[in-house]
């Protein structure tokens, strides 16, 4: 049983579909005659034999040894906590990745790019690995340090098949020497204070399956405190955000893309690194923008039409209007009422010709400068003069809707609104909150608005 194993564990990745399949039922049938525990992580042909000495279940105090005391982070390997959150935040009211339907084996294709297996379908590590990868992962230096040991395969001859397996990242922490921490329990480590949104989380019982034992599961952390129980995960119906289940038994490896980022301005969700961090740092600090809550600053939700002319309004040392409210959507009472009058009476804004100003929907990048133009024409910092011949620099210009097509030269030749891209300007994008906080920043510094304070 044991020579069989071995030979296993060393040509189990060198055979074909039908080998594999044949050489499982073999398996199968030699662990119904023995008591030799059978080693095969996640339905894989390759066995790791790595602690013989321990039964099924990898004790705890083990797991801990091992796998704590690493020096280096994802982002030796490519991957920042920033960019895996980026990315996340980017997709987590679509479903890009979100309702991607659980498929068992090499599977790394969430529905908003199947390119991988040419279908949608994520396991649990698959949905890991091809987030890391988009997120810049070094899969050459990863790969190595996870084939430097036994490993596990799913055999899909798939040039990525190792990402996919829960029990390769239990070596890729081991061996490649990653920042990790090890609990006990789920309790133990919503508890401990360590865990950051976009922390890898394995949940690990063994890599000696029998068959019969609870498999390795892994998620990424998706709180915004510590101990808040929610993470994002590809569990066995489809992708989605949720609880983390209990795992008695179970190690909890949490493993750390990058070192702790100092918060910025008191806000969980906006670290150091940020390219968008001074700029919320300058408008909370000036007055101008307030987080969507105490904790949190949401950088990746849309502004709004209200929240951008309250913003101006503040900027403006709030002044009184003169005249009273015309839009029947702006009611009396509303947080906003003062600041719409004002832009409106201001000639800031118009709405929409039908009576309505649509305070909740979200600004697009070509209204943020139509509106910004205004400010700055009424307010006398800038004669809002433009040449439109320098849209043409944009293959996307002729996106830009006739009303904004001056403003969005007048943004881009006083830089307060720069590309996506070197190409691309994407004129109707939404603005969101990260994007406004900048431009804002460059609005006050340009014109001097409010830099005394």
């Amino acid at each position: 049983m044991r020579a069989f194993l071995e030979v296993l564990r060393r040509k189990g990745r060198a055979l074909g579909e039908k080998q594999r399949m044949a050489a499982a039922l073999l398996l199968a049938a030699l662990i119904a005659f023995s008591s030799l525990p059978a080693a095969a992580e996640e339905g894989s042909s390759v066995v790791d034999s790595a602690a013989e000495e321990f039964s099924d279940l990898m004790p705890y105090s083990w797991v801990k040894d091992v796998c704590e005391g690493g020096t280096k982070y994802l982002s030796d390997y490519g991957v920042t906590r920033e960019e895996i959150v980026r990315e996340l935040s980017s997709h987590e009211h679509d479903n890009y990745y979100l309702k991607t339907p659980y498929i068992g084996g090499d599977h790394q294709s969430p529905n908003g790019d199947p390119s991988y297996n040419g279908a949608p379908g994520l396991n649990c590590a698959g949905f890991i690995g091809y987030v890391l990868r988009k997120c810049g992962l070094d899969t050459t230096a990863a790969l190595k340090v996870i084939r430097s040991h036994d490993f596990a395969l799913w055999g899909s001859g798939l040039k990525y098949d190792e990402l996919s397996c829960a029990s390769n990242y239990f070596n890729f922490v081991r061996y490649g020497k990653l920042k990790a921490f090890v609990f006990p329990s789920k309790q133990a480590m919503l508890q401990s204070g360590k865990c950051e949104k976009g922390d890898i989380i394995l949940r690990f019982w063994t890599h000696q399956f029998t068959g019969n034992d609870m498999d390795n599961h892994m998620m990424i952390f998706w709180g915004n405190k510590p101990s808040e129980d929610k993470i994002w995960h590809s569990p066995a119906w489809y992708n989605d955000i949720g609880t983390l289940a209990e795992g008695y038994g179970a190690s909890f490896i949490l493993i750390k893309p990058s070192p702790s980022s100092p918060p910025v301005a008191g806000f969980e969700d906006v670290w150091e690194k940020d390219w968008f961090g001074n700029a919320v740092r300058f408008v909370k600090e000036h007055g101008l923008m307030d987080g969507v809550s105490a904790e949190r600053f949401s950088p990746n939700t849309p502004m709004t039409r209200a929240q951008l002319v309250t913003i101006l309004y503040r900027a403006a040392g709030e002044p009184a209007a003169m005249t009273e409210n015309r839009y029947s959507d702006v009611f009396e009472g509303t947080w906003y009422v003062d600041a719409v009058n004002w832009a409106r009476e201001s000639g800031i804004v118009t709405g929409y010709g039908d009576g309505l100003f649509h305070p909740h929907q979200s600004v697009s990048r070509q209204e943020a400068a139509t509106i910004l133009q205004r400010f700055c024409m009424a307010r006398g910092l800038d004669s809002g003069w433009a040449d439109e011949t320098d849209l043409l620099a944009f293959s996307d210009a002729d996106e830009i809707n006739d009303y904004a097509r001056n403003a969005m030269a007048w943004a881009y030749r006083t830089e307060l609104i720069t590309g996506v891209s070197s190409s691309q300007l994407s004129p109707r994008g939404k603005a969101s909150r990260a994007q406004m906080a900048q431009i804002l920043m460059r609005l006050c510094i340009r014109y001097e608005i409010g830099t005394d304070q």
